[in-house]
């Protein structure tokens, strides 16, 4: 018992070492035991991932070994599988992706024929990932079958009830729209203003006023209105310019008078017989005009 009391309190090899030892033997085997599990994962094969034709699925977090990669255009090449990559992440040195794809017709395929390295080098190292894509069609059918024709019967059936309504609802608008246009019409004809006045009558106050000088910028704005509405449209004036409608006017026979009395009067008011005003006002007396209707008499100038 001594020996071996004292055998185990002696060992052969120093304390330090020993304890070094152990320490060392517990870092290594972690690591150890972490390399061995990413190897067997690398070199197991990935299971396969099945799914309908034209149901898309996601893969995420693939991680691939080696340099960035991108999928090849579909202008380039007409896959039975549309691939996308939805986002990309540095990984050490390699990369982890998100995929998304749906298939185009049933089959086997695998992933890695869509896939190319943006560098151009090799895809070997990469390891196959494997898709399986169903048909839920039954054996042979490469589409769904062709809906069958039904007749509606010809009288009293859907087809010929919409067919009705559809002439009806037309008829319906046309009647509206009809009754619009004559309410339109009507109303335009009931607020027609009358004119009570003679054009010489309105036109009397605010020349008796000009001729006086006490003429406001307000009743020789309404006075230039007046004259320039009036002659412009039986003339047909209305294209030019006020200052050309003014000049041309003055060279008119019958617009001459009144234009050129008033531009007199206007900048140097002086005392007008009434005789003088009633003159040249006379040919306005007998016209009943509103600024809506043409004038009496158009006349090419």
């Amino acid at each position: 018992m001594h020996l071996t009391m004292d055998f185990l309190v002696k060992p052969s090899m120093p304390p330090i070492a020993l304890r070094l030892s152990v320490q060392m033997i517990f870092w290594t085997l972690p690591w150890l035991w972490t390399a061995d599990v990413s190897a067997a994962a690398k070199k197991s094969p990935l299971p396969a991932i099945r799914e309908n034709v034209g149901i898309s699925i996601s893969l995420q977090q693939v991680v691939i070994e080696g340099t960035e990669l991108e999928v090849i255009p579909l202008a380039e090449t007409k896959p039975p599988i549309v691939l996308r990559i939805e986002a990309t992440w540095p990984h050490g040195s390699s990369f982890r992706y998100d995929f998304s794809f749906y298939g185009l017709e049933p089959g086997t395929f695998d992933l890695r024929s869509q896939l190319r390295r943006k560098d151009g080098s090799s895809l070997d190292t990469v390891q196959s990932i494997p898709v399986i894509i169903e048909s839920i069609l039954p054996p042979g059918k490469s589409e769904p079958a062709a809906l069958k024709h039904h007749f509606l019967p010809a009288i009293g059936g859907y087809k010929q009830w919409m067919i009705t309504l559809g002439i009806l609802w037309i008829l319906g608008l046309m009647g509206i729209l009809w009754f619009m246009r004559q309410q339109k019409k009507t109303n335009r004809s009931n607020t027609k203003p009358v004119p009570t006045l003679s054009l010489g009558e309105k036109l009397e106050p605010l020349v008796k006023a000009a001729a006086a000088g006490g003429v406001s910028s307000s009743d020789k704005a309404e006075l230039e209105r007046l004259l320039l509405t009036f002659w412009s449209k039986k003339l047909d004036l209305e294209k030019f310019k006020s200052s050309e409608r003014i000049q041309k006017l003055k060279k008119h026979p019958e617009a001459r008078p009144l234009i050129c009395a008033l531009e007199q009067w206007l900048h140097s008011p002086t005392s007008v017989d009434d005789a003088e005003i009633q003159s040249i006002l006379k040919p306005y007396r007998s016209i009943r005009w509103t600024e809506d209707d043409p004038p009496p008499v158009k006349v090419k100038y």
